[in-house]
């Protein structure tokens, strides 16, 4: 299986919400644990169709992965958790 994807890295400090600011701001369908420190939230948008990943990591870095509602979430986390996403090493 594949699906096209869009991720965007987002440096320490550039999103300023917390996981639990961004649920209370959009319709969030989940969250776990990514077994590095940090949390996966997902979510989705009914005016675009889409479904998305924000992985917010103990550093402060918050990836982004978005794809479409047929994209199977545990694709989208695992894209948003992979590691060689990151600004820092």
């Amino acid at each position: 299986m594949w699906a096209s994807v869009i991720t965007q890295v987002n440096a320490p400090g550039f999103v300023s919400d917390s996981p639990e600011e961004f649920c209370a701001q959009t319709t969030c369908t989940g969250t776990v644990s990514d077994n590095q420190g940090g949390v996966i939230v997902f979510s989705e948008d009914d005016s675009y169709d889409d479904r998305s990943a924000h992985n917010f990591r103990p550093n402060g870095e918050v990836v982004f992965t978005q794809g479409s509602r047929q994209d199977d979430p545990a694709l989208l986390g695992a894209v948003a958790s992979d590691r060689a996403y990151t600004f820092t090493r």
